[in-house]
């Protein structure tokens, strides 16, 4: 059961980038999204790493709970890969098969964009698209490594023990 929630979690990121796809032709795209984007990222953010948080939680070995976390992004990444990398324009799906891998990390590529231009003004889609799933399984490691410590070393400073 607990599995099924944490799947059920890692495919959040599908819909979090589908929203603002849904309405591109809106006016609330043009008004809010693209004004408050930063505070949409880092509520992604912030769930990403407390699903990798929760995951860390799970009471499972280490590598089965991070697999399990990061079934739908190793997925997701496959897919994006075998759309984007292996095949060219021409033989490329145009309906979902494309679409999908390309919503799961959408929830952070403008922070990824913006750091990505600190070193090079040559971004493309394929390396930016690449390092927001890194990206995104960076932000997942660090929440599982905090949902992985001992409860009583996460409240007490210099993880003394509180009695």
């Amino acid at each position: 059961m607990r599995n099924a929630k944490i799947l059920l979690l890692t495919m959040i990121p599908f819909l979090w980038g589908f929203i603002p796809t849904v309405f591109v032709e809106s006016a609330w795209v043009n008004t809010l999204y693209f004004r408050y984007v930063h505070v949409w990222e880092i509520a992604f953010i912030l769930f990403w790493g407390w699903v990798g948080s929760y995951c860390g939680r799970a009471g499972q070995k280490a590598y089965k709970s991070i697999l399990i976390g990061n079934a739908t992004w190793l997925l997701s990444l496959g897919l994006y890969v075998w759309q984007f990398q292996l095949l060219d324009g021409t033989q490329r799906s145009a309906g979902i098969l494309s679409l999908l891998p390309q919503l799961f990390p959408f929830g952070v590529l403008s922070t990824v964009v913006k750091m990505m231009t600190l070193f090079t003004r040559n971004i493309t889609q394929n390396s930016g698209f690449i390092l927001c799933y890194l990206y995104m399984l960076g932000i997942f490691l660090i929440g599982f490594y905090f949902g992985r410590m001992p409860r009583a070393r996460q409240g007490s400073p210099a993880g003394t023990r509180q009695a």
